[in-house]
């Protein structure tokens, strides 16, 4: 039974820290505090789903104060402060993190791969990336990071959906031939043309990943045909009287490396003509100034909006610069644990330079009991849980505090003098001063998930009554009978 409510705090953990990078610890720790309190409401009588109620209300106030209290963080310092503190305090990381960043620049995107050296490289290549993952997750090839990738595969292109593993035969082949692998973009792979694509994967006959292409309506096809010029091949199109049938070596495309993981695709590296991609980047910006400098008056203005969206996101993708970095390391197992830290790293970064930065160390949160002290719900039990959550922000700074041998209420005394929402001690030094240029800084988003997880997990801890589980025989020869084994020749406890 205790391991039921172990594994809950352990998946809520580790949704956080894949959705944040960091902030599994924030989360269990406020967990834990919010938990016992529910035990307490619910051992003096009170009614579970209102003192639930009154908690999601709360957790919903905060949030909303959070982003009101955060603060910008696009530049190359800040950024590679909150990297640091996402890999465990390793500076090394959090640097290469924040360069790989303005490498990429606005809208670029950044990868983390094996290195061959001791040390960590970067690297600036061109690439593509869309919001589409694997179709099956027996694709996988890493299943510690969850991710499939192929190295130097062809790229097969079409716009139509694949009902039949028959009409990919000919495709295989001639990837088959040559010894490489093959990535299958197309509109939809169906259920029935799966098997035969994994059973050769996974029996590696021929590695290869399936996946949707971009986009969506109309605009995919000029997608489809971005996509095709990054990569040097040929979208296989029926509004241009092609048939998957036909294909030939022509039509694949060729990439570097691709990097598929449940939802989103990267192709980097692709191997198109320079002259072929600016074109198509030249034409997509000619579209987006007509629509921009065009007459108002004319047409759908929200049609004209969309268009110009997908517009933008097309001259991102064929301009954009993909930056790679590559992890080092003594071994392989030093390399892979490294990835690990990078990766949360920079999901760690990019939360903070999408929606802002909190002071850290749990003083954002702390601050944010301001915005409960007013807050009330519906009846008695709906405010205990909104008490329960206030109760529970000042738990982090706490724990820090205790760890770093510094009195809690001491420090808490000092924190209510200043009316700075960045004022705060670097538990490592014991200075206290402005915490953001301390570095000592958690991005909203981190500290907003860890939170609501937080206060979802103890919810369900609270309501669940009863859990369905195996608890095996102590008596080792419980369930077997000799005389039915000897008939049988079979043990029954099987």
């Amino acid at each position: 039974m205790e391991s039921v409510g172990i594994t809950l705090v352990r998946q809520m953990a580790t949704t956080v820290a894949k959705e944040a990078g960091d902030g599994s610890t924030t989360s269990v720790v406020l967990t834990h505090r919010v938990a016992a309190e529910t035990r307490k409401a619910l051992a003096a009588g009170m009614n579970p789903r209102d003192v639930s109620l009154g908690m999601e209300r709360a957790a919903r106030a905060v949030e909303a104060d959070l982003l009101r209290r955060s603060r910008r963080c696009d530049d190359r310092r800040s950024l590679a402060h909150v990297a640091t503190l996402a890999a465990g305090g390793d500076e090394g990381i959090g640097e290469i993190v924040a360069e790989a960043l303005e490498i990429a620049g606005d809208g670029g995107v950044v990868d983390v791969e094996l290195g061959n050296g001791v040390t960590d490289e970067i690297e600036s290549v061109e690439g593509m990336h869309w919001e589409q993952g694997y179709r099956s997750p027996y694709f996988m090839t890493d299943s510690a990071r969850k991710i499939a990738e192929l190295e130097n595969p062809y790229i097969l292109i079409y716009d139509r959906v694949i009902n039949e593993f028959s009409e990919l035969v000919p495709a295989l082949e001639l990837v088959r031939r040559r010894g490489g692998s093959l990535l299958v973009v197309a509109e939809n792979i169906a259920e029935e043309a799966l098997p035969g694509l994994l059973l050769n994967h996974i029996r590696k006959n021929l590695c290869s990943i399936a996946v949707k292409g971009p986009g969506y309506g109309d605009s995919r096809y000029e997608y489809l045909l971005d996509l095709a010029a990054l990569t040097g091949g040929r979208a296989i199109m029926e509004a241009f009287g092609e048939d998957i049938s036909n294909v030939t070596i022509e039509h694949l495309g060729r990439a570097r490396r691709v990097v598929v993981r449940e939802d989103d695709t990267l192709v980097i590296g692709g191997e198109g003509d320079a002259a072929v991609i600016a074109d198509r980047l030249a034409s997509a910006k000619r579209q987006a100034d007509w629509i921009v400098e065009g007459d108002g008056s004319k047409g759908s203005p929200s049609g004209k909006r969309h268009e110009l969206q997908n517009l933008q996101t097309r001259i991102k993708a064929l301009s954009g610069r993909m930056a790679t970095i590559r992890a080092g390391g003594l071994s392989d197992i030093v390399i892979k644990e490294r990835m690990q830290r990078i990766e949360n790293a920079l999901n760690s970064a990019r939360s903070a330079q999408n929606d802002g930065v909190v002071a850290g160390g749990g003083v954002g949160l702390y601050r944010a009991r301001a915005a409960l002290a007013e807050l009330r719900g519906d009846n008695l039990d709906q405010d205990h849980g909104v008490a329960i959550v206030r109760a529970a922000l000042d738990e982090p700074i706490r724990r820090i505090a205790a760890n770093a041998g510094v009195d809690a209420d001491e420090f808490l005394f000092e924190l209510r003098r200043s009316n700075d929402d960045f004022w705060g001690m670097d538990m490592r030094s014991g200075a206290c001063g402005d915490l953001f240029a301390a570095g000592v800084i958690d991005p909203v988003r981190v500290t907003r998930l860890a939170l609501r997880n937080a206060v979802a997990t103890a919810s369900s801890l609270m309501t669940v009554e009863c859990a369905v589980t195996h608890i095996p025989p102590s008596d080792p020869t419980f369930g077997f009978d000799a005389r039915r084994a000897a008939e049988t020749r079979e043990d029954p406890r099987a």
